[in-house]
């Protein structure tokens, strides 16, 4: 009797050990082949080598954050005037951020059409969350003129994570002498490595503009 209480006993264990083991392998994430690929081509497009890329993968799959996709790594970060900056970080994965300015179908510039008024897209790209969003707005010569017509088109790419509540707001239209007019677009994600919130903000006032991750719209 006592043998077969121990071996029951022993069943039990090995059974819940075995079920511990499963239950942290799920905890990595698995990228499927479509996914990898994807991956390779944003990687790719970020100027990151294969032999980066593959580490960079790996660590994905292990639940560990990208460099740059630490709150700490890119609190700096910001464009300004139109132009792109990319950040390659320690582990070598690398952000990408910029005022893209936008043509209209006719393939002239929007300001040649209506004097100062632009279209820019605002872009936020890693590789692994890319997102961005789109701003029409105005520049006027003098002082505390500019002014935003409208922000639209947010648009969010999470390659084996998801988000929800993907929104863009004009929080404020007009430049005051102390504030800057801008335009804030935010989304919930979840990713194996965590889950939080995001705000990308575009920000025009001084004759200027640019795309931030933070508000500091303080003249």
């Amino acid at each position: 009797m006592k043998k077969i209480v121990s071996l029951l006993v022993l069943m039990l264990v090995l059974g819940v050990f075995g079920t511990s083991v499963s239950a942290e392998d799920s905890e990595k994430e698995k990228f499927s082949n479509t996914e990898k690929k994807q991956l390779v081509e944003n990687f790719t497009e970020l100027g990151i080598d294969k032999q980066t890329q593959k580490k960079l993968i790996k660590k994905l799959e292990n639940g560990e954050a990208l460099d740059s996709m630490k709150q700490e790594n890119l609190n700096a970060a910001k464009a300004e005037l139109g132009e792109s900056k990319t950040i390659t970080f320690e582990d070598g994965s690398r952000l990408s951020v910029g005022s893209e300015a936008i043509y209209k179908d006719t393939g002239f510039p929007m300001q040649s059409l209506s004097a100062g008024t632009r279209t820019v897209k605002s872009y936020w790209y890693t590789g692994f969350m890319n997102y961005s969003f789109e701003t029409d707005f105005v520049i006027r010569s003098g002082s505390d003129n500019d002014y935003i017509l409208k922000s639209y088109n947010p648009n969010v790419s999470i390659i084996g994570g998801s988000y929800s509540g993907k929104k863009v707001t004009v929080m404020r239209k007009y430049e005051t002498s102390t504030r800057r007019a801008y335009s804030r677009m935010d989304f919930d994600y979840s990713v194996p490595t965590g889950q939080g919130s995001i705000d990308l903000y575009f920000q025009v006032g001084d004759n200027d503009y640019e795309t931030t991750l933070s508000r500091d719209d303080v003249k």
